[in-house]
């Protein structure tokens, strides 16, 4: 039987959860009915942290959306190795993608996944830039997308509004539970530490002024009780470390917050941590949430976009208006007030990761897409 090849395009541009995704899948998908290629630019961090070598990625710059001669120079890759399927990733990706195609020779299926709306990001894209690419995406997902795959069932909605298409569907994003599941001490309710936690890129995105300013109202509320002591811990870079920076150092919190800087060993951070806090202003289903919780660590997060769809309110976490400061004081004060809660939430979250978010799952669902496209092609013929 002729195996049906699968080629994952991405831009690797910064660690998350596509790159999470596509790497897993790449490196597990190949067995007796698939065989899987990884095309994209050569990033040396990103293929040391997930121990990918220089040969094993058809390399792809894709530097603008007129960089014609990448696109051309991906079907050339769709037609030497004999392509079946390119399976696209975020916006840069999924435009290359679906464009090269149409260069192809080859009678190719194109699938993007789609991790976060354009329309959603208010802070490093021009309305300008988001007007030209709306209308790109309209035609391509109209006339040249066989399947798009979201990563939330509220971004597929909002897409099938925006652009009337039909061949979509949510797989959400899954983990290795494995990884997560280490020992985390239980102390019955009874903490003398209660230590919030950060654990993504320092971006606008991301929230961190609202953080830091309820992080403020939290030490003024518990600095004075000996019982309840209280730490933030925040791992990651951005562009927004020196505003952090300024803002831990005007509210003079120096004391009560730890910086990690970027950090690998996710799992090792969520155990000695009590509480997830993830303000973000926009989201598309990021990853640590879901490692968060399967580690026993409930998260406080956000009401925006994919987030409610795993984080249950009062059930393994809270949910908070974004830039509600208020909400994030009260929700963090919560756990402090009644800490039996965070074990509670803990085991309630490790327990829907396992039965509906875990890497097997996601993998399991884009191979009875891969079948169903492959086969339709075949029986058309």
């Amino acid at each position: 039987m002729h195996k049906k090849r699968v080629l994952f395009l991405g831009a690797f541009q910064e660690p998350g959860g596509e790159e999470e995704v596509i790497t897993y899948l790449y490196r597990n998908l190949n067995s007796e009915q698939f065989e899987a290629y990884l095309c994209g630019p050569f990033r040396p961090q990103f293929f040391e942290k997930h121990q990918i070598g220089r040969d094993q990625i058809l390399e792809l710059e894709m530097k603008s959306i007129t960089d014609f001669k990448s696109m051309r120079k991906l079907a050339n890759y769709i037609d030497t190795y004999q392509i079946d399927i390119v399976h696209s990733h975020g916006s840069r990706g999924g435009l290359f993608g679906r464009i090269a195609c149409l260069f192809s020779k080859r009678k190719v299926k194109s699938i993007w996944t789609l991790h976060l709306l354009i329309e959603e990001n208010n802070y490093t894209i021009s309305k300008l830039r988001k007007k030209v690419y709306t209308k790109i995406e309209y035609i391509l997902s109209k006339y040249f997308t066989d399947y798009i795959i979201c990563v939330s069932n509220d971004l597929m909605n909002k897409y099938k509004v925006n652009f009337k298409s039909e061949n979509i569907m949510t797989i959400h994003n899954g983990i290795d539970i494995e990884k997560y599941f280490l020992s985390k001490q239980d102390n019955e309710g009874h903490k003398e530490t209660y230590t919030f936690g950060f654990i993504s890129r320092l971006s606008k995105q991301k929230g961190l002024p609202y953080l830091i300013r309820a992080w403020n109202e939290i030490v003024l509320k518990y600095k004075d009780d000996t019982n309840k002591n209280v730490h933030l811990v925040i791992a990651g870079t951005g562009e927004e470390e020196g505003l952090l920076k300024e803002l831990i150092s005007s509210h003079q919190l120096d004391k009560y917050v730890t910086l990690l800087g970027f950090r690998n060993d996710i799992p090792n951070i969520l155990s000695q941590i009590d509480v997830l806090v993830l303000p973000s202003l926009f989201e598309g289903f990021p990853m640590v949430v879901l490692e968060s919780l399967c580690s026993k660590t409930p998260v406080i997060a956000s009401r925006v976009n994919g987030i409610p769809e795993v984080v249950k309110h009062n059930l393994n976490g809270r949910l908070v208006e974004p830039r509600n400061i208020d909400q994030l004081v009260e929700s963090m004060s919560y756990y402090i007030n009644d800490p039996k809660m965070i074990l509670n939430h803990g085991l309630q979250g490790q327990q829907l990761i396992k039965e509906k978010f875990t890497k097997e799952k996601m993998l399991l669902e884009h191979k009875a897409l891969y079948t169903n496209l492959t086969s339709e092609s075949e029986h058309a013929i």
